[in-house]
């Protein structure tokens, strides 16, 4: 009974491979922080691309004479991503500018203040992003959400606009 004892005070005492043990413990806790900013820090960068790219296309459509391939063309150049990817949505109405955005309207109308509308060049950019893993809280598409046209449903919409005058 001595030696059981001595046994069993011995390994109750003991502190080798403690610290293997707490690691294994905290561990998937670390990896699972760590999966989740490289997935968040992906998507972050993926976004500002997109919006890099609506800019280029906004700021070209800007100085240059309305054209859709152009604009396309220029806003998918702005980006590192797959050019194929990135879906790039010009247009160039006329509208009237208020607290909340451009509104359109037609050209030969009046705003609100009754000034003349003014021609815009909007640009509207759109990518499909896989994340690694189905995370909680994130909205993914589904198949009646017009954000998500081309998209499965284990991505989510990253989008951008951009609207200057013209």
């Amino acid at each position: 009974m001595v030696i059981r004892k001595n046994r069993l005070s011995r390994l109750w005492a003991a502190r080798d491979g403690l610290g293997a043990v707490e690691f294994g413990f905290i561990a998937p806790f670390l990896l699972t922080l760590l999966l989740g900013v490289i997935d968040f820090g992906m998507a972050y960068w993926r976004q500002m691309e997109i919006a890099n790219a609506a800019d280029a296309g906004a700021q070209w459509g800007m100085s240059n004479a309305y054209n859709i391939d152009s604009i396309r063309t220029v806003a998918r150049s702005a980006t590192n991503l797959a050019t194929s990817d990135v879906n790039v949505e010009p247009s160039n109405p006329c509208g009237c500018a208020s607290d909340s955005g451009v509104t359109v309207y037609s050209c030969s109308g009046l705003c609100p203040d009754s000034s003349a509308p003014k021609p815009y060049i909007i640009v509207n950019a759109r990518i499909c992003h896989s994340t690694l893993f189905t995370w909680p809280g994130l909205v993914y598409c589904s198949t009646g959400d017009s954000n998500c046209t081309g998209c499965t449903g284990n991505q989510i919409s990253l989008s951008a606009q951009s609207v200057v005058l013209k």
